[in-house]
């Protein structure tokens, strides 16, 4: 096995590049179904599936550095989907074939999650890490970056962390 940074900004690795490809494709069909229902919620719901279909693929630089924040988005997204259809949906044929969708893009996300970002513990951990902590006069570290995953898949402490510095900080520098 090779060394791997979750969140990498570049996949070269078949088999992610192909999860990807499915994940957009699905995200795409559902925000497909959800535009033909008409009515202002379910346009809502195409519009957002579009636009998270669109950043998963981006190629700019935050959108690769933020790749992980967009599956779990996304992950989040269809879940609430899903649940509103369960409380409040019709039950018509298209709509199975909409929720079938979406619990295969769940499905494809989790497993995307697992070999990008290391799982739910490793993106648990960086969103806890990345939160900016307000100390005193200002912002401290904020990681902007995933861990590196070793062999094993442990995370190994980072090297990209930006120190930030206050108002009050650069003042005193100028």
């Amino acid at each position: 096995m090779s060394h791997r940074v979750a969140g990498a900004s570049h996949r070269h690795d078949p088999v992610e590049l192909s999860l990807r490809a499915a994940a957009v494709v699905l995200t795409l069909a559902t925000s497909l179904v959800h535009f033909t229902l008409g009515g202002l919620l379910f346009l809502m719901n195409a519009v957002g599936y579009a636009v998270l279909a669109i950043a998963l693929v981006a190629p700019l630089p935050m959108a690769r550095r933020l790749r992980w924040l967009i599956r779990i988005v996304l992950l989040g997204f269809t879940v609430t989907t899903i649940m509103g259809w369960l409380l409040i949906g019709a039950r018509f044929p298209l709509a199975y074939l909409d929720k079938s969708i979406e619990l295969a893009l769940i499905g494809i996300l989790a497993v995307d999650l697992k070999l990008a970002d290391g799982g739910p513990r490793a993106v648990g951990r960086r969103i806890l890490e990345g939160v900016p902590v307000l100390i005193g006069r200002g912002l401290h570290r904020v990681r902007l970056e995933p861990p590196t995953l070793t062999d094993h898949g442990a995370a190994v402490e980072a090297t990209s962390d930006v120190e930030a510095t206050s108002d009050v900080e650069r003042r005193r520098v100028a």
